[in-house]
């Protein structure tokens, strides 16, 4: 069964709240990034950085969905949907809630 990865939109509002919620998810020691970027979200996604292994089937539930589709700048909002796109091991579940 596949591990599942909770990204609460109520609180993602800005590229870098984003950022850190997929850090506090995500990764088993938020020290090992020292800057966040768009290429550096994919590296994570790939895995092998923290929590998932490497190409690992995952969830991420990115619950209140619609609350970051309204803060987040759509440019950002785009790349990073794109981003997950590509990683075929991810199962992406938006929830509008």
């Amino acid at each position: 069964m596949a591990k599942t990865f909770t990204l609460d939109g109520t609180h993602i509002t800005t590229a870098a709240t984003f950022f850190k919620a997929v850090e506090a998810e995500l990764l088993v020691d938020a020290r090992s990034v020292t800057h966040w970027s768009l290429d550096v979200l994919d590296d994570v996604l790939e895995g092998g950085y923290g929590i998932h292994d490497l190409n690992e089937p995952i969830i991420i539930h990115w619950t209140n969905f619609r609350r970051s589709q309204e803060k987040l700048a759509p440019r950002f909002l785009s790349k990073i949907l794109d981003i997950f796109r590509t990683h075929h091991q991810i199962e992406l579940i938006l929830d509008n809630g």
